[in-house]
Formats: structure tokens, C-alpha cells, sequence
């Protein structure tokens, strides 16, 4: 696996952190459907191999295995930052209950597409990390908000209740008024602190971090539909005095950059 731009070791894998954005809905046994808009956005869990390392990524489809109508391919090649490399597909059927199982080879059938850009999570096992199997993917949705030229940037920190931040962890910015989410899991490392930047459309917005894999919340013993807002609290100082925990609208500018830490993850205290 070439991907190793940064590096953390999180119950016992190293992780390269890049980025996510998932929107959640429907929880399958063993395979996880994530929808919007009665669409396939995301699945996750398609792969629990042992002793893989384990990395986060963004890059294009290029070209897909060939198979039979309906079924899914063996894997397929993806082009990011470092190279083209091929990813294999699991066994998505014989992970899936059998009332999910179309809609699950069908929602993976349409995100890996020629040309389609995706956030994704791999296993790289065997040696050198070498072979590459898909564990989760989703489509990018803030690729539209880039390619228009009017975007603005939101920025801040990534905190967490506890000695380590997360490697699903995630910040979301998420509309006022539209309520369309734009995500990023991608975690930039700083001398003291773990920083996010995320590319948004001009608006009003509220920014906030939640955990992308329920059970990674679980295991941190965190709701995993907690949503961690930059709030009063946040501004406030998280002082236990502070009386509100009212999330703040953020103004995004086109061209301009504005600061939001959400880090209030208190109250439900």
C-alpha cells in the first residue's frame, strides 16, 4: 500500500488519514447502506481482513473489471494522488442479508463507475501491504461545489474527549437552509493540533464533528448520532458555567476563509 501520508496507529492499524464524508440512513448486518435521497451514497464494512493496514483516500475510477449483467466485478483500478493502483471487491452478496442484497450489489454497481470520483477506505494485506480490498466507499458530493469556481473554505480544529482523535472522526458543515452536508475526514497534522479544511459553497452553515462508523463510536462509548457543534460552549471556553450550547451559523465566503472548532461534544452531560 503506497499511501502513507499520514500515519497513526489506532487499535493496533496504521492509518492514513485523507478524507470522508458520509451521510448516513439504512444499518444492514455486515454490509452498512448509506442513502440520500432513496440513492446508494456509501457502504461500509465490505471487507474484515486481519492484519492489513488500513488507509483513507480520494481519487477517480478509471477503468473496472468486466463482469457478467448484475454482478460485481473482481475489482477495479483507482487514480489518486500517489499513482493508479487496482482494489479488489469482496464478496459484497455473502455479506449482505438477503433483503438488502440487491440494493447493496446494485449501490456499489453505480459508485464505481468510470470517471466517478470517491472517498474510500482499504486494507492493504499480504506483503508490502500490497494487495488493496475495499472496506468502504462513497461518492464525493463536494466535487460540483469545487468545480464551480464560487467556493469558500471553512477551518479549524478537530478535538475529541479523550487522549487520541479518532480515525473515523469527521467535521461537516452542514446548510441552514438546504441542509446539504459537505464532510471531510482528512486530518492535517500540526506541531500541537490536528487541523481539518473544507471546501464549501457560499453560505450559512453549521459546523460540527461526529464519528463516520458506529461502531468506532460505540467503542469510544460515544452516541454514535452525536453531533459535536461549534456552539456557545465552544466560544464560551467549554466552561461547565456556560449556559448554552446553541450552535453558531457560520457565514462562508466566496474566496474567503472562516474558523469554526467544533468541539463541543458536552451536552449530553
Amino acid at each position: 500500500m503506497h499511501r502513507s501520508i499520514v500515519t497513526m496507529t489506532v487499535l493496533g492499524l496504521a492509518t492514513a488519514c485523507l478524507v470522508g464524508l458520509p451521510v448516513a440512513q439504512a444499518l444492514a448486518a455486515g454490509v452498512e447502506i448509506i442513502e440520500r435521497d432513496g440513492q446508494v451514497v456509501e457502504l461500509r464494512g465490505l471487507d474484515d481482513s486481519d492484519d492489513c493496514a488500513f488507509a483513507e483516500t480520494t481519487g477517480v475510477v478509471v477503468r473496472v473489471d468486466k463482469a457478467g449483467k448484475g454482478k460485481v466485478p473482481e475489482g477495479f483500478w483507482l487514480k489518486d494522488e500517489f499513482g493508479e493502483s487496482y482494489v479488489n471487491l469482496g464478496d459484497i452478496a455473502a455479506r449482505t442479508p438477503a433483503r438488502d442484497r440487491k440494493k447493496a450489489v446494485e449501490g456499489l454497481l453505480a459508485i464505481v463507475q468510470p470517471g466517478n470520483r470517491l472517498e474510500l477506505g482499504l486494507h492493504g494485506c499480504g506483503a508490502r501491504a500490497a494487495v488493496e480490498k475495499l472496506v468502504w466507499v462513497r461518492l464525493s458530493v463536494t466535487e460540483p461545489a469545487a468545480e464551480s469556481g464560487a467556493t469558500a473554505t471553512i477551518s479549524g480544529t478537530f478535538s475529541y474527549p479523550s487522549d487520541h482523535i479518532p480515525s473515523d472522526l469527521e467535521v461537516c458543515a452542514e446548510g441552514v437552509e438546504s441542509k446539504a452536508q459537505y464532510c471531510t475526514a482528512r486530518k492535517i497534522m500540526a506541531k500541537t493540533e490536528t487541523k481539518y479544511e473544507l471546501k464549501v459553497p457560499p453560505g450559512s452553515y453549521h459546523v460540527f464533528a461526529r464519528h463516520s462508523d458506529r461502531q468506532s463510536a460505540s467503542a469510544e462509548n460515544m452516541d454514535p448520532d452525536y453531533r459535536a457543534y461549534y456552539s456557545d460552549f465552544v466560544t464560551c471556553g467549554l466552561n461547565v458555567n456556560c449556559p448554552s450550547h446553541q450552535p453558531i451559523t457560520v457565514e462562508a465566503v466566496a474566496g474567503k476563509t472562516v474558523k469554526a472548532d467544533p468541539h463541543d461534544w458536552y451536552n449530553n452531560l
